[in-house]
């Protein structure tokens, strides 16, 4: 290797980020190299020192410069490794993409590189290759890198096609949402907690495959990486040796009598996701944050509904406040602490989750919850991962506090980030609350006649006839005639309206006075003030059209609104 590709080799690593023993350090170098975004990142810097990639392009040095300077920052100041690694990834599938169509990569070209790289994405979204949230996902984790890099204002976002905002995704919500969401966190809770019993310190170390019970007569059949017996060949084929068959059933039989973490850590991991799930939906905390907390003391001082959770240290008299917790679950944490000092019982100074691995990763970087994952699909219950598992307990505790000011102390984040990032609307509350702001500014009461009545002080309509009905809060005509009257787009109101008005048109048909013409009776008055009602509302939707039709229909038969059914029976037969 010459002097010159050892310096940039070692120039675009990532010191501060630690690695496991068998994970490959990251290294921008190989995007120098044409053709080496795409080649698997184990091999590649021995392909380049070989020179099987040929020289750096020498226009590349000041763009991978300033996204290694930009990356390297990130990783030093303290970001998630994940969230690292993911963008390094998406940064050579897009090199990858720009080699592949023959487009110069520079720092000149990169604005326009990555809006053609966003069309590409929105026409693979149109013809169903990929979701809209995966493309958005690609754009969203390379914009804050070339936004920082080129020092755009308005920043490459603003530029391109592909929007999947947060608000977006919320308009999915469904009226019933919350109770279903709720519905499956609850089960997702269970299954958990069930997993946590379920994987105890003599079942982990007991003969396999070991039989976990799931509430609602499901189970899960853990193997521990070993094969079932059944899926065998050398012991399910006739034809088989017999001397091959006792050499399987004792390799197979040694496998189970180790019991020690070396065959046993899949049972230990999968207890480990559960009870960092469970931990995460109780206090709170973000996942690198609960993941990384160290292995001590603890302590709990009894408040009001639960405990305060504290972390004892050895050098300080004060112990650091983790969260607020349940009462119930400072048993469940207690029980999790015995089976940990009998699981790892000379780890005392490591994680308060020790993950075991046998890749070597490091045991800086959070679990996936692959495990977990896996379990969840085989029984057909909802995952809700860390961040699902905050917003659901932040969502709950607003619904049920209806203090803001608590659910953003639990989440440790401000209102403007609970509400922007972590709030769901639920269609229940806000029915409530649109029912109680009525209540309040627009309160209907029992009207006398057809219609709601907001307020009981009467205020006659401006109609300049003595005869008509005085708005009086006591007789149903009266009511026709107030200000306060209001009228409601539904079928009942209208078949209530027709009714009302026939039970006139009897009244009007029973007139003899002499001294009285019928067009100025009150009756009169109160079948135009209903004609006009009925017109009204017709003319707002066809709905109310058809509503219309079909009471007229019904008063025509004979059927009439239960509120004026008696008294149209008693006009009638009234001498």
């Amino acid at each position: 290797m010459n002097k010159g590709t050892d310096d940039f080799i070692v120039k675009y690593t990532f010191p501060s980020a630690v690695f496991g023993v068998q994970q490959t350090p990251w290294n921008l170098a190989p995007l120098l190299f044409f053709g080496a975004a795409e080649e698997h990142t184990r091999n590649i810097i021995d392909k380049i020192i070989n020179g099987e990639f040929g020289e750096p392009i020498s226009d590349r040095f000041s763009l991978i410069d300033l996204l290694h300077e930009h990356l390297n920052h990130r990783v030093i100041s303290g970001q998630s490794l994940l969230t690292t690694r993911s963008r390094i990834i998406n940064l050579r599938k897009f090199i990858s993409w720009c080699e592949k169509n023959s487009m110069a990569v520079s720092l000149s070209e990169l604005q326009g590189n990555f809006i053609a790289w966003s069309d590409y994405l929105l026409e693979r979204v149109r013809v169903s290759e990929i979701e809209i949230s995966t493309a958005s996902s690609l754009i969203s984790s390379l914009c804050p890198i070339f936004d920082d890099i080129l020092k755009l204002e308005s920043g490459l976002r603003k530029k391109v096609c592909i929007h999947y905002s947060a608000k977006s995704r919320k308009s999915r919500l469904s009226k019933n949402g919350t109770k279903q969401n709720l519905e499956e966190a609850y089960k997702f809770g269970s299954f958990l907690y069930d997993l946590t019993k379920g994987l105890s310190v003599d079942k982990i170390k007991g003969p396999l495959p070991l039989e976990i019970p799931i509430r609602g007569g499901h189970s899960l059949t853990e193997w521990c990486k070993l094969r079932p017996s059944e899926s065998v060949k050398s012991l399910q084929l006739s034809s088989t040796r017999i001397a091959r068959r006792h050499a399987t059933i004792k390799t197979r039989s040694a496998y189970i009598a180790d019991t020690s973490l070396r065959t046993r850590h899949p049972l230990v991991n999968l207890r480990l996701e559960a009870e960092l799930l469970i931990f995460i939906a109780e206090t709170g905390l973000p996942l690198q944050s609960a993941y990384s907390i160290p292995y001590s003391k603890f302590s709990f001082k009894s408040i009001i509904n639960g405990y305060e959770m504290k972390q004892i240290y050895k050098n300080r008299a004060q112990g650091e406040i983790i969260a607020h917790v349940h009462t119930e679950y400072r048993k469940v944490f207690d029980d999790y602490l015995r089976w940990r000092s009998e699981i790892f019982p000379n780890t005392e100074n490591g994680l308060l989750f020790p993950f075991h691995s046998t890749k070597g990763k490091t045991e800086h970087l959070a679990p996936l919850f692959a495990a977990i994952k896996k379990r969840c699909s085989g029984l057909d219950i909802k995952m809700f991962g860390p961040r699902a598992l905050k917003k659901t307990k932040v969502n709950f505790l607003l619904r049920e506090t209806k203090a803001p000011n608590i659910a953003a102390e639990y989440g440790q984040h401000s209102l403007q980030t609970l509400f922007r990032n972590y709030h769901e609307p639920s269609h229940q509350i806000a029915m409530i609350e649109i029912s109680e702001f009525h209540k309040k500014h627009d309160p209907f009461l029992a009207a006398a006649g057809p219609g709601n009545c907001i307020q009981a002080r009467p205020a006659p309509v401006e109609i300049q006839h003595t005869n008509v009905p005085l708005a009086d809060c006591l007789s149903p005509s009266g009511c026709l005639f107030c200000m306060q009257n209001r009228d409601v787009e539904g079928y009942d109101h209208i078949w209530s309206l027709l009714s009302f008005q026939y039970l006139k048109t009897i009244e009007l048909s029973k007139v003899t006075s002499l001294i009285l013409d019928s067009d100025k009776h009150p009756a009169f008055f109160t079948i135009q003030r209903i004609c006009d009602k009925v017109n009204l509302l017709s003319s707002f939707s066809s709905k109310n059209e058809m509503w219309v039709t079909e009471a007229r229909a019904n008063v025509t038969q004979g059927y009439y609104h239960p509120k004026w059914d008696g008294f149209i029976r008693l006009q009638r037969y009234e001498k």
